[in-house]
Parts: C-alpha cells; structure tokens; sequence
C-alpha cells in the first residue's frame, strides 16, 4: 500500500427495506460508465425482488474520465512514454475487495422509508452477499472474483477480456485505438501494430482478468481457509462486435463451464447440459454459460426481448429474460442453500 483514495459509490435500496432487512448485490458497470448505473439496473429488475443494489466507479473511468477515445489515448501514450500499462485493473480489483469490507460495515444503515428511516436495520447482512456485472464490469469481475470467497453468487455478463485480441477483433485497430494512434507512432507500419499489440499483451498479463479468472474454479487459491468461490452464470450475446467470442474463452478458463442449452453457436470448447442446473461444480456450487440472440443473426430468432436490438453486446443488457435470468438466480442464492441457474425461456 501506498496511500489511500476516497472511492464514492452509490446506494439504490428497494422498497422491500421498509419490511424487513434486504440482502445486498454488488454492481459493477460499464466502459465507459459510472456508479450512476446502479439505478438502472436496481430499477430493472434487481429492486423488485427485494435487492439493494451497491456500486462504485472503476478506476479506470474515474481516473480517465468516461470517454473510449480520451481512455485509449492515455492508455497507450504512457505504455509509450513508461514502458508499462497503468495499474488501473490492479487498483480496481483491490477496491472492490475493500468495497466487500465497506458492505460489511453498513450493518445500522436505516433510509428506508427515506429519509429518517423507520429504526431498523435496511441490509440483511447475514445473507448471501452476490454480484452482477455487465460488460466492463463483467470483465473486471473475472478477475475479482477469482479472490472473493464472500461473494456467494455472481452474473457476469458480455464482458471478457484479453487486450491484445480485443483490439485485434475491433477491425481497423490502427485507427480505432486510438483515432491518432497512427499519429502517435508516425512511422509505424501495419508488421509493427500487429507486433506491438502481441507484446502488449505481454506487458498487460500480470493484471489481465482472463489470466486471473483460471484461479476461480480452474485452479483456485487458498484465501481466508478455503477454495470455495462463487457460483457463476456467464451470459453471452452473439454477433457480440466487442466480444467475438472471447466470452466462450472465458468460460472455458474457468472452469469449463457448461453451455446451458438451448446451444445457438456451438463453441466447440464446452459441453453442453440442460436446464435447471444446480451444483454442477461441486455440492454447493453452480456454473453454466448462457446465450442470448439479438436481431439479425442468420436462421436464429431473435431473443424476446432483443427483436428490436441488433447488437450482441447490448441484447443481454437489455432484455427482461435476461434480467430475469440473472435474478433469479441470484435469488436462488439467498434463499436456497445451493444457487440454481434457469433457462430464462421456459415457464
């Protein structure tokens, strides 16, 4: 340690927290993107089946600002100027272990009703603490959750990384990341990005979220006594263009982990199983991979929910199976003693 950072974050507690205390989801949002995204995704589904919902700005947006081109250019200008990648990933991964430590503290929080409170506790800490991340957020908790033995259950969803090959799936990269990359290395030929991107990787492996995310169930570390880590459902869109196919690479370094049927695109890599899955990684763990079909993909019905979203990267941010899916399974993990992960289209 170094020094310390004040970090705020926000608070969306459903009406539920007037009856009796809640149990609490952590919410980790996208890039770019900010800790105002709790609401959003309290009020789509999360609040109405009795969570609160708790989540803090990533490093990276709050150090960068919230802007892909302003992030890139600063990314890559001190990988040229310091030889090195930014510790971003590193600090966040550490932050989101104290905001484990922070949760645990808010045990006499009382607004609800808002704003004196009706003198009882609003969290049910004694209830499974759980996690949901979408996209950058669901990037950032592969690594995370690789050391978070608290965290009982996790959705993570359209968010997996390996930098080099996300940069290498984004098409003209040269002129993606950032728009004056060519300008930054005036003399560089396409041999010397296709290189450059390759040591890259290299450079970013120690804090990359892919490499870590091989320590969840794959081989998992010792921490506080255990090996026990959270249950996990992986959500994936297809014809994702910030994705590809690195979703179905992530869920094979963990675990592997199952393909929940109904399988849209075989990945080859992981098995298939059917829905309901329960206690599929050992006695009190579940696991599965799951897909969702925006509009326009070739022979595939769209998902309900996603025939007006034709962008795989958006379709399971946005469609209410999908929210349901993460849910209930959530749910399941507060009050079953082992989590349970549904096909989101069946009754």
């Amino acid at each position: 340690m170094t020094g310390t950072v004040n970090v705020p974050f926000v608070f969306a507690l459903p009406n539920a927290a007037a009856s009796e205390p809640v149990p609490v989801v952590m919410f980790q949002h996208g890039s770019p993107g900010s800790s105002e995204q709790v609401w959003w995704e309290a009020q789509g589904t999360l609040a109405g089946e009795g969570f609160a919902v708790v989540g803090m700005t990533d490093t990276l947006n709050r150090v960068l600002g919230q802007d892909l081109d302003t992030q890139n250019r600063a990314l890559f200008q001190a990988l040229l100027d310091n030889w090195r990648f930014p510790q971003l990933f590193m600090q966040t991964y550490a932050e989101q272990m104290s905001f484990v430590r922070l949760v645990e503290q808010l045990g006499n929080l009382d607004s609800v009703p808002y704003p004196s409170g009706d003198g009882t506790p609003d969290l049910d800490l004694g209830a499974p603490l759980t996690y949901v991340g979408l996209s950058m957020g669901s990037v950032l908790g592969s690594g995370f959750l690789a050391y978070a033995p608290e965290i009982k259950a996790a959705a993570i969803a359209v968010g997996a990384l390996r930098q080099g090959e996300a940069y290498f799936n984004r098409g003209d990269f040269i002129d993606l990341f950032p728009p004056d990359l060519a300008a930054l290395l005036p003399n560089a030929n396409p041999t010397d990005f296709w290189v450059g991107l390759s040591i890259l990787q290299m450079v970013f492996d120690h804090q990359d979220p892919h490499l870590h995310s091989r320590y969840i169930y794959r081989s998992p570390a010792v921490i506080d006594g255990t090996t026990q880590r959270a249950s996990l459902l992986l959500q994936e869109g297809l014809r994702d263009t910030n994705q590809r196919t690195l979703m179905r690479a992530l869920a094979w370094t963990i675990g592997p982990l199952p393909h929940l049927e109904p399988v849209w695109e075989d990945s080859v890599i992981l098995d298939s199983t059917t829905a309901p899955v329960s206690a599929n990684v050992d006695p009190t763990t579940t696991a599965a991979f799951y897909q969702f079909v925006p509009a326009g993909v070739p022979n595939i019905p769209p998902t309900p929910g996603c025939a007006f979203e034709p962008e795989g990267h958006f379709c399971p941010q946005v469609a209410d199976e999908a929210k349901r899916q993460r849910a209930l399974f959530l749910r399941s993990a507060v009050d079953e003693p082992v989590p349970t992960i549904v096909d989101p289209l069946l009754p």
